[in-house]
């Protein structure tokens, strides 16, 4: 009969994630994938989406007395993209602003479509690995694309054509998702400014009126704005 002192068995433990490096890391890997998805309700599955709460939003605390300043918080990664029970209503809402206002609630300037397309295949990759039951990446040859379940649609990712014919890139995201979406470039002068912007939701302006606009003059009427904090917000 065979016997191991306990000098030998780490030896042993030793060649054996040598010899099973590759299928260890890959379990490692699926393992911690499972876990993120468990802790945040586990990979929905469409029929789930209609039952799931809105992400809880960040009060809002009224102040007496108040300062401006830049309100700053950690991203919350896992959760930076949510889906909810309104998803096919808002979806439906957001289709007809696409169709009907495309140019007052969608503008990207032409510098500004690398950083669309890069946006796209960044929403796409956490959509399918956050919600795998109703996003799916599918590949044909050198193409790429992301099929979304609920609504049937189907958005080309990456090359010049991302989003595919008669689709913009920043479109097809936000077609994809519940959130408005942004791109902010800076200019010659180090200055930020609003080089693309899908808003179908905004408070009293319209992204056909502020495309191109800096951070500086899109801040402009806020009280206390340049005296505060515009400096921080331009570095």
């Amino acid at each position: 009969m065979t016997t191991f002192s306990l000098v030998t068995l780490p030896i042993v433990v030793l060649l054996a994630v040598v010899r099973y490096h590759k299928e260890i890391c890959n379990w490692i890997s699926t393992t911690a994938k499972n876990n993120r998805f468990l802790k945040n309700g586990g990979a929905h599955s469409p029929s789930d989406v209609k039952r799931m709460a809105p992400y809880p939003a960040q009060p809002i605390k009224g102040r007496e007395r108040y300062r401006v300043m830049m309100d700053i918080r950690k991203l919350d990664v896992q959760n930076w993209l949510t889906l909810d029970k309104n998803y096919m209503e808002e979806h439906s809402v957001r289709d007809d602003l696409l169709r009907e206002k495309r140019d007052k609630v969608l503008q990207c300037l032409p510098e500004s479509a690398h950083a669309c397309q890069e946006a796209l295949e960044e929403v796409s990759e956490f959509l399918c690995e956050r919600y795998p039951n109703m996003f799916q990446k599918l590949v044909q040859g050198d193409r790429a694309s992301i099929q979304n379940r609920m609504t049937g649609e189907q958005f080309e990712i990456g090359g010049s054509d991302s989003g595919g014919e008669g689709i913009d890139a920043l479109e097809a995201a936000v077609r994809l998702t519940m959130e408005d979406l942004s791109i902010l470039m800076m200019n010659k002068d180090g200055e930020y400014y609003l080089a693309a912007s899908a808003s179908l939701f905004p408070t009293g302006w319209t992204v056909q009126e502020r495309i191109g606009w800096t951070i500086s003059r899109l801040h402009e009427p806020v009280p206390l704005w340049h005296q505060h904090v515009a400096n921080s917000v331009s570095k």
